[in-house]
């Protein structure tokens, strides 16, 4: 499976016809742990590091997409995201509080706990990186993110009879009514070897849930989980709006 994702990762280039190259980027020691959890991903296409320095981050000319985790934004946070949004670097962060004035620093933000940092940076990574049955891309990212002041992300799973259906309702309580959504995304994992495959009967459950937002632009992908139990599947939602 890290054979087949590797694969893909490598012909990102041939994809999308340009040097392609994504960041994480750890800002302050509060983001250590989520750090060390995401290089133990091994992230393909993908640098994750720990800044020291504000002045040791600078955008590289093929830099595509930068995913900033600070607990507080500091203005060492501000002075790196200005730097990758300046240089029309797709900038997002994941932050702990609210943020004043955040389209002048980013591109998009969503609040998280320190603890979620590492699960919301990989979520917004696996749409780029992961393996697909049915995909997204990093162009779908950005028409989603770079024209929204704030993201929201949710996550859920289920198993069984229904299980779309129920995992979409779980995700939709937990994403729950919080802002103008302007666009948004919807991932549905599966494990590959899983003796119950998603089946056609199944998606009619995300084109029910996508009809309930005639005027919003939606994108919707399929991914291989490896990790899911045998007849388990996940949805994550990625709602991305204005305040």
């Amino acid at each position: 499976m890290r054979h087949m994702a590797t694969n893909f990762a490598e012909n990102l280039n041939q994809i999308y016809m340009e040097p392609v190259y994504f960041r994480i980027i750890g800002i302050g020691s509060a983001t250590k742990d989520a750090v060390k959890t995401l290089k133990e991903k091994s992230l393909v296409a993908t640098e994750v590091t720990l800044a020291e320095h504000s002045n040791d981050i600078t955008p590289r000319p093929d830099d595509r997409m930068v995913i900033l985790m600070a607990e507080k934004a500091t203005e060492e946070f501000k002075t790196i995201a200005r730097r990758f949004l300046e240089s029309d670097v797709l900038t997002l962060a994941v932050v702990s509080e609210v943020m004043d004035n955040p389209e002048k620093i980013v591109n998009s933000y969503t609040v998280k706990p320190l603890e979620e940092f590492a699960e919301t940076a990989g979520i917004l990574m696996s749409v780029i990186i992961d393996s697909p049955l049915v995909n997204l891309d990093y162009h779908d990212l950005w028409s989603v993110m770079s024209i929204s002041s704030r993201f929201y992300i949710s996550k859920a799973s289920a198993g069984g009879v229904g299980r779309v259906k129920k995992a979409i309702e779980d995700a939709d309580k937990k994403l729950g009514n919080v802002m103008s959504t302007v666009r948004f995304i919807m991932v549905l994992y599966m494990n590959r070897d899983s003796p119950t495959p998603l089946r056609m009967n199944e998606i009619p459950a995300i084109t029910d849930y996508i009809a309930k937002f005639p005027h919003t632009d939606v994108a919707w992908g399929v991914y291989f989980a490896n990790s899911l139990p045998d007849d388990k599947i996940e949805i994550a939602i990625i709602s991305a709006g204005i305040n």
